[in-house]
């Protein structure tokens, strides 16, 4: 398969990061304080030719024990220095510090060496080891619920955390801490995988000053239900919303705090639960008029507040997920001016190994493409009318289903004169994999037709992305596919890209 020569954005000389990672990136699998040590006495010497040391371990407590008691309060090594990792000002070392423990009574944790509630060091007295990371993965427990468990954020400064948890038991963090400005202000990017948050807990997102990127799951459907009075709930592991009076408010001041914030740069909000037969499980006695009615109307309320976001001028990238008859046209309707957005993520997941209760395959590839089409008929496409209003260059959307196929390929014909579109990226499961590729290739020959008989400009899509969604085997099958369609030719008015990507959200 052809790489993507002639539309890159950016186009870097292969030589020059091979150079960059060969000469002046040094990798290290297993930093410790000592070795930390060598390095600075090398920078003293001034022979330290490195730009970055990028380093990451899997946790134990007795190999991080030392780097963090030690390099915490920089003890033998040039303060402020470019491998001072208790100081953030020109720090070159980047630490990724992966399966971080939070259980608190397990005694691997990193809670073993912290000062308990009224202690502090006895061997530092009153110093108290701070260590400023790259990245920090942290692994929930069945202590989740324990209000400190993010106490660590005031000794261990990421730029980056990642948090996911696999325990099944009714177990659910409280992020407060992790959203507090006066101890977690260095982060950057937040992505919490697993679990979810409440919006409680954003209240005052907007005043982490350095964050860029935030992606948050919410319990969609608990939320719901609560407004409904439905007390019975089906969704998986159970009823855990801690804050259940104000929901409502809580979630109109965390909606408000991050339209103020001035730093998030990269959205992505989605739906805990992607079983939607569970919050119909939950309501079945309820299931007449009256309940429709009010349901409607709950879900419309979350529906305002995705639109509002929509309408910001701050986020250049926003990725919704898991919103299955929660959002629908109307939450998108804020694109059209928006002059800030350049790439929009709309994904809606299902498990195919679990039978669909109280709705059917067709009807959610129904719901799916009324939002597509929508998308691609009202903000995608001016219509004729003149320039967008909008600056969104690349479209990504998945389809779980074949149903409406068709039809979403005859629409992107119908608008593809009145698009500003760079790329459209579809994550399919491999099952549709020939039938995604013949309607792309389909939609370039029919468009190549046209522009022929009417001497017409070549359309703005220069690229279709295909995603081969939960495929961890051999890509080869796929590309070889495509290498047998020639697809990627001179003549081509796309370039088109297979790869697979594993789910993680």
């Amino acid at each position: 398969m052809k790489v993507n020569q002639k539309y890159s954005i950016i186009k870097i000389d292969e030589s020059v990061i091979e150079d960059y990672f060969r000469n002046q990136v040094l990798c290290i699998y297993d930093l410790t304080y000592e070795k930390l040590l060598q390095l600075s006495k090398l920078e003293t010497e001034g022979n330290l030719k490195y730009r970055k040391i990028k380093t990451k371990f899997f946790y134990t407590k007795d190999e991080f024990k030392n780097l963090f008691l030690e390099g915490g309060i920089a003890k033998g090594i040039e303060k402020n220095g470019l491998l001072d990792m208790s100081s953030n000002n020109n720090n070159i070392v980047e630490l990724s510090v992966y399966n971080f423990l939070l259980t608190i009574f397990s005694e691997e944790s990193f809670y073993d060496l912290l000062p308990k509630e009224e202690e502090e060091y006895a061997i530092y007295k009153d110093l108290q080891p701070i260590l400023y990371l790259n990245t920090i993965d942290l692994e929930g427990s069945q202590d989740d619920y324990n209000e400190k468990t993010f106490r660590i954020l005031k000794y261990l400064k990421p730029k980056n955390i990642i948090f996911k948890t696999n325990y099944r038991k009714n177990v659910h963090a409280d992020f407060s801490l992790m959203f507090n400005s006066k101890i977690n202000n260095q982060v950057e990017s937040i992505r919490i995988v697993s679990d979810f948050v409440e919006p409680i807990h954003l209240h005052f997102v907007n005043e982490l000053s350095n964050l860029h990127t935030l992606s948050i799951p919410l319990h969609f459907h608990q939320m719901i239900l609560l407004q409904l009075g439905i007390e019975e709930f089906h969704c998986s592991r159970g009823d855990l919303i801690a804050h259940k009076d104000n929901v409502m408010q809580d979630w109109d001041k965390m909606i408000q705090s991050l339209l103020s914030s001035k730093s998030i740069k990269n959205l992505k909000i989605f739906n805990k639960c992607h079983v939607y037969g569970c919050i119909n499980k939950s309501i079945k006695s309820y299931n007449n008029e009256n309940y429709n009615a009010a349901s409607r109307q709950v879900k419309k309320i979350f529906s305002n507040g995705i639109k509002q976001l929509l309408s910001s001028s701050t986020f250049k990238y926003f990725k919704i997920s898991n919103m299955y008859d929660i959002i629908d046209t109307d939450t998108f309707s804020e694109l059209k001016n928006n002059k800030t957005l350049k790439k929009l993520v709309y994904k809606e997941i299902f498990n195919l190994r679990y039978k669909l209760f109280f709705t059917t395959a067709e009807e959610i590839a129904e719901y799916q493409f009324n939002i597509i089409n929508y998308l691609i008929e009202n903000v995608f496409s001016n219509g004729g009318s003149g320039m967008l209003g909008n600056n969104i260059k690349h479209f990504k959307f998945s389809l779980e289903y074949p149903y409406n196929l068709k039809l979403i390929f005859e629409s992107l014909f119908k608008h593809y004169n009145y698009f500003q579109l760079y790329s459209i990226t579809i994550v399919i499961y491999d099952t549709l994999y020939e039938e995604v590729l013949n309607e792309i290739i389909n939609l370039s020959n029919k468009i190549s037709k046209v522009q022929k008989q009417q001497q017409q400009q070549q359309q703005s899509i220069k690229e279709f992305k295909i995603v081969i969604d939960k495929f961890l085997g051999d890509i080869k099958h796929f590309q070889s596919i495509l290498n047998d369609r020639n697809i990627n030719g001179d003549n081509g008015l796309f370039v088109i890209t297979v790869s697979n990507k594993k789910r993680v959200c």
